[in-house]
């Protein structure tokens, strides 16, 4: 048959040499939580550039996101120690102690 050797249906039988495609699932990406998950992106993407992997407008472009990414963590865990600190200055001021 034409068409077996591409796999195309014909007379309802399929060839059987060609597996099917198989559906491939994006690689999960890392989250940027922390200053530490930032510093290891950035390395890595100081090395993929300079191997030319990746282009060096496309790494500035990146370098400055990480930039941005790195002040809103330090400033949401400034956020979160303030808030803690404001939380237990709250407890002793109700309970009459400093």
């Amino acid at each position: 048959m034409a068409g077996e050797h591409f796999g195309i249906i014909e007379k309802n039988k399929i060839n059987k040499e060609i597996p099917p495609m198989e559906e491939k699932k994006a690689p999960r990406r890392k989250r940027l939580k922390t200053l530490a998950d930032v510093r290891v992106y950035l390395a890595a993407l100081i090395n993929e550039t300079r191997s030319g992997a990746v282009e060096s407008g496309l790494a500035g472009k990146l370098g400055f996101l990480l930039n941005i990414l790195r002040g809103v963590i330090v400033d949401a865990d400034l956020e979160a120690r303030i808030e803690k600190l404001e939380s237990e200055v709250g407890k002793n001021e109700s309970q009459g102690t400093y």
